[in-house]
């Protein structure tokens, strides 16, 4: 492929993702301007009927746990709700994985079959070249 051709992919990406980008700010404002006349619940689903449109709103809480103060609600909570309360995932860390490939074999092979491998979308940043 040649360069001008590529540089064509290149612009029309650009410019797709600066169409997406002010679609993105209309919508929220177009949603900032509506929220106020919906109706509202702290968490769940309402519904707002409208002459033509009905709008179907759920609210969810995110909850975040400070893990400084858990250690303290685990000594003063009965063992079976705190475990039933927080439940813990086990997660990895991408580095050590990464180490243990290059320096244990063994134990990567151990580990492996415990994992499932899929591509991410890839991320991609085009930036004009500066020409002086």
């Amino acid at each position: 492929m040649l360069k001008k051709d590529l540089d064509v992919l290149f612009e029309r990406y650009i410019e797709a993702k600066k169409k997406m980008a002010a679609c993105s700010a209309e919508a929220d404002l177009a949603l900032e301007n509506l929220l106020p006349f919906l109706v509202k619940t702290e968490e769940g689903t309402t519904h707002t009927h409208g002459e033509n449109y009905d709008a179907v709103t759920s609210y969810r809480l995110t909850i975040k746990i400070d893990d400084k103060k858990l250690a303290d609600v685990e000594k003063n909570i009965p063992q079976a709700v705190y475990q039933r309360l927080f439940t813990f995932r086990p997660a990895m860390s991408v580095k050590e994985f990464k180490k243990i490939k290059e320096y244990d074999e063994e134990t990567y092979r151990q580990v492996l079959p415990a994992l499932t491998f899929t591509p991410a979308k890839p991320s991609i940043e085009i930036n004009p070249i500066e020409r002086n």
